[in-house]
């Protein structure tokens, strides 16, 4: 694993923005990077493909766990997740009917020399997926041609949609977000580009557009809502007015209810419990006396793009970050430190589409915390 300096070519702003991605920089810094690219050996990308597809049935089999627990009237597991137990029974019932989901994203933490070690998963709404998908690999079309890289991607979502589609007779399928939110809004759109490839009908919607008309979810022109795919937390949807509503509406949701478990950080404890000294997995508990006097991570259960993140080396705060994150209701997790290239620490974000892993993205800061404006980079396989 090399970070490896290239020099952009003069047109690429240009080149970004023909694949219907225009958010190449925030706030006047460069956010998708072509001066910089991680170099991976075949052996090390085959490690990280391992390990997400080790770690992604370890969470399966916690949910699993999660859930029988509670049908069996053992509620210890998930009393820990802080959901509002009149969801519990949808929760559930969403796993045991085997709701299909889409795509979800680990954060690893990986040296290319030691086992990559799973910081967190997204697996409700994980954004930076176009970058991932389609912008690196035109990237490497350009710059490394003679290369490969990790990314089936979009090959992977379109076979998830097909997938769904006979699964659930083919069904409308409306594309709902906070379309106001560009980053938010080009996720939204590839990914509805990926279901109409697998020739599915869709549409796309804002949020706050979803109306209920007493029977069930409608559309702004008053058409039922009987698929939706929501790049809207599932947290923040039961939080809503019409929350009850939505978890036990006819509306099919992707993703489904049961990933509320796993997008939320107290499943991090439940897989160590479940795994003790799994080489994938950094100790993890909810409770700080385990982690006295040692480096560790203390993490909101619900927090997104590294807010409210504190991380404390050798007893003092190394870092903390801001947010509108509760901060009295964490994990502790211990700290795996990212590698150091020169000033910058990479975090590998490694996607599973359906349960599969198939593609991979890095993004890099200079701080210990990997946040929603750290520079997103290219990769390659050579060697």
């Amino acid at each position: 694993m090399e970070r490896k300096t290239v020099t952009p070519k003069a047109n690429w702003m240009q080149r970004v923005e023909s694949h219907g991605f225009d958010i190449h920089h925030f706030d006047g810094e460069v956010y998708w990077a072509e001066d910089t690219a991680y170099r991976f050996t075949l052996k090390q990308v085959d490690e990280i493909e391992d390990a997400t597809n080790e770690v992604h049935q370890l969470c399966l089999r916690a949910v699993d766990r999660i859930v029988r627990d509670y049908r069996a009237g053992d509620t210890r597991l998930i009393s820990q997740f802080s959901i509002d137990p009149q969801y519990w029974p949808q929760i559930a019932t969403s796993w045991e009917k085997g709701e299909m989901g889409i795509y979800s994203r680990f954060d690893f933490a990986y040296d290319g020399k030691s086992p990559p070690k799973m910081l967190e998963y997204n697996a409700d709404t994980p954004t930076s997926l176009m970058e991932a998908s389609v912008v690196q690999w035109y990237w490497k079309e350009e710059y490394k041609p003679e290369a490969d890289q990790f990314n089936s991607l979009h090959e992977k979502l379109v076979d998830r949609w097909n997938a769904l589609a006979k699964a659930e007779n083919k069904p409308f399928v409306h594309f709902a977000g906070c379309t106001e939110v560009r980053e938010d809004l080009i996720t939204l759109e590839y990914m509805r580009e990926t279901a109409v490839e697998a020739g599915l009908q869709t549409k796309t919607i804002d949020i706050s557009d979803i109306a209920h008309d007493g029977e069930g979810f409608v559309d702004p022109d008053g058409a039922p809502i009987t698929h939706c795919f929501k790049l809207y937390p599932w947290e923040h949807m039961v939080a809503d007015e019409f929350g009850p509503l939505a978890a036990s509406s006819k509306t099919r949701w992707l993703e489904p209810m049961w990933k509320m478990l796993l997008s939320n950080k107290a499943i991090l404890p439940v897989l160590w419990e479940m795994n003790p000294g799994h080489s994938n997995l950094a100790r993890a508990s909810f409770s700080a006396a385990d982690f006295a006097g040692q480096n560790h991570v203390v993490k909101p259960k619900l927090s997104r793009e590294g807010a409210n993140v504190k991380i404390v080396l050798n007893g003092l705060a190394a870092q903390h970050t801001g947010g509108i994150y509760n901060e009295g209701d964490v994990v502790y997790q211990a700290y795996a430190p990212l590698p150091a290239f020169g000033e910058y620490r990479p975090v590998i974000g490694s996607w599973v589409v359906g349960d599969t892993a198939c593609g991979m993205g890095i993004r890099e800061d200079r701080k210990f915390v990997t946040a929603n404006d750290s520079r997103y980079i290219p990769h390659y396989i050579a060697g």
